[in-house]
């Protein structure tokens, strides 16, 4: 005798709905749990944000040693990195793991092109790409009113106002 057709027990059925009054189907909870795993595991594979690019790094120098300083901010955390793609020569630092804020020098000469990206994790950003310009002359080291000219603060070497 096929179990279908079996009579019910004595009292109530626990594998019937009480709602419809029906038999739920063999193994469609395993059916749910499968479907959920799936969505749940495409989720988790799904690409996220690619990191935007470093902004331009404020530049000092190049000095008498021949290095450039470089200052800036990236994510916390990331390993940023330069290469002197005249000289072949490379630098790079950890980021602050709280603000961001790196400095670091390289050597550079006016002119060099020094290309630039961060890594954080296994992510890296896309690579920004500059020139070193001619340093600017303040008014420190005889430079006169050239030098306070490209200075947007309005403050002379003495530290007063105009």
């Amino acid at each position: 005798m096929h179990h279908r057709f079996r009579a019910p027990a004595v009292g109530v059925d626990a594998r019937r709905s009480e709602s419809s009054g029906r038999e739920p189907r063999p193994g469609w909870a395993r059916r749910r749990v499968l479907v959920l795993a799936a969505v749940v595991l495409v989720g988790c594979l799904s690409p996220t944000l690619p990191l935007p690019p470093p902004s331009r790094p404020n530049i000092e120098g190049p000095d008498a040693t021949g290095s450039v300083t470089l200052s800036g901010v990236v994510r916390p955390g990331a390993h940023v990195y330069v290469d002197n793609l005249n000289s072949g020569m490379s630098a790079g630092q950890r980021a602050d793991l709280d603000s961001g804020k790196y400095r670091f020098a390289i050597g550079a000469a006016v002119g060099d092109q020094l290309s630039m990206f961060y890594r954080l994790g296994i992510e890296e950003s896309p690579s920004i790409q500059f020139n070193i310009p001619e340093p600017s002359v303040d008014a420190s080291s005889g430079g006169g009113a050239a030098g306070a000219a490209g200075s947007d603060s309005g403050i002379n070497a003495a530290g007063s106002g105009p």
